[in-house]
């Protein structure tokens, strides 16, 4: 039993001298070769969180971090990364705290007001999040993201002409690709809700705006073909323009592209319906079997 106990006791007192050990670095004095322990400072615990954190050890990077601002609280570096670390974790109200107390000690990083406009974007707070992109965009108006948040924004809030204008910035400051297409994707879903949203009557503004917005995808796809959410919007569109023979062919490219995209599948059974009579059964279309066997036989273009 005393040699159990004797060897538990030598167990703590190691791991207590390794969480001691772990408060220090040694510093060596290049004159004498002599080295002292001295404390580790608020940079270094920021640089050893920085380390795990890119190791994607986001727990252990984020109690180095806390230990870094228990020692400086001033310093903007550990919480910064302290809020990466949390976003990665999906602790997005806790991160949105600490890029809050990142952007309080040092506002002029246009990075963090981007993360935040991302947060409350994804939150569903927009007008908060307009704000964070209009200062991000202030700080760096050739940072592309911010400029594709703000859109998406205020095409959410119904201002589709001002979100436009955003997505237009976005195609005409970026060189990457996939936000490209991205932003030329939200900018047809804008000329599509500006169209819907017309309701005074005007046909031939809600088809002008309709014949945009494809024009727009068909950009998209220049730059991702492989995406076939874009084809399903460009038959969305049709069906709505009344044009259903090109709304199949449109749902029927982004099933080819992935035989798994049930929107596009939904979309053409309902277009199929339209053209040629269904049933409401509950919030079930049953189609005419007849007449799909029919259009299915046609060859496509």
């Amino acid at each position: 039993m005393r040699i159990i106990v004797s060897i538990l006791t030598m167990l703590l007192l190691f791991f207590m001298g390794c969480m001691a050990a772990e408060e220090y670095i040694e510093l060596k004095d290049s004159e004498t070769g002599m080295t002292q322990s001295v404390s580790k400072s608020a940079f270094d615990w920021s640089n050893k969180g920085n380390q795990l954190y890119n190791k994607g050890s986001y727990e252990s990077a984020i109690a180095c971090f806390d230990k870094a601002i228990e020692l400086d609280p001033s310093y903007d570096g550990p919480w910064i990364n302290k809020g990466y670390c949390l976003k990665y974790l999906g602790r997005y109200d806790e991160a949105l705290e600490a890029f809050d107390k990142a952007t309080t000690l040092n506002p002029l990083i246009s990075s963090l007001w981007e993360e935040k406009g991302n947060i409350l974007l994804d939150q569903g707070k927009y007008d908060e999040a307009l704000k964070a992109c209009n200062i991000s965009i202030e700080l760096d108006p050739n940072d592309a993201a911010p400029w594709h948040n703000k859109g998406i924004a205020l095409a959410i809030k119904g201002e589709h002409d001002e979100a436009i204008k955003c997505f237009d910035k976005v195609i005409d400051i970026s060189s990457d690709d996939s936000l490209v297409a991205l932003a030329w994707q939200n900018k047809g879903s804008a000329l599509e809700e500006s169209g819907e949203w017309r309701n005074d009557g005007d046909l031939l503004y809600q088809q002008d705006k309709y014949e945009e917005a494809i024009k727009c995808l068909y950009e998209a796809l220049k730059l991702d073909p492989e995406n076939s959410d874009l084809w399903k919007d460009i038959g969305d569109i049709r069906e709505l323009q009344g044009k259903y023979d090109e709304a199949i062919q449109a749902y029927d490219k982004a099933i080819e592209i992935d035989p798994q995209n049930t929107d596009a599948l939904n979309a053409k059974e309902f277009v199929l319906a339209e053209m040629n009579g269904y049933q409401d059964t509950g919030g079930t279309v049953t189609l005419n079997s007849t007449a799909i066997s029919i259009y299915n036989s046609q060859p496509s273009l």
